[in-house]
């Protein structure tokens, strides 16, 4: 219930969108203030139902959203680790390694996504 509470939270969904703009992750620096609201707030939705609850793990998975494609969670290793029993930062420390090293190493494409779906 907290990473509801911090997802709807319209200053952390605020802070969220101002890093993933400041770091220029996807096509975060060219939408507009509502369109970049509304796409934190999808994001927040999806890593609240991945079973996040941290504001740190939010904001990280968020960012993980814009940098690899709002498909990336569909990816089913990304699925596996973000289900896996391990606790909340081991599961997005491997997250970030398989996506960031492992798949790239291997030249997986991620699945298409997309910002309207919760």
């Amino acid at each position: 219930m907290r990473a509801l509470e911090a997802a709807l939270e319209p200053a952390f969904v605020s802070d969220v969108a101002e890093h993933v703009r400041a770091l220029e992750l996807g096509d975060a620096a060219e939408l507009g203030g509502t369109a970049l609201l509304a796409r934190v707030r999808v994001g927040l939705a999806r890593g609240k139902r991945a079973g996040l609850t941290t504001r740190e793990g939010l904001r990280f998975f968020v960012s993980l959203l814009f940098d690899a494609g709002p498909g990336v969670e569909d990816d089913p290793r990304v699925r596996a680790l973000l289900g896996s029993d391990l606790a909340e930062d081991e599961r997005l420390r491997r997250v970030h390694r398989y996506v960031y090293f492992d798949s790239i190493a291997n030249a997986a494409p991620f699945p298409v996504g997309d910002w309207d779906e919760v």
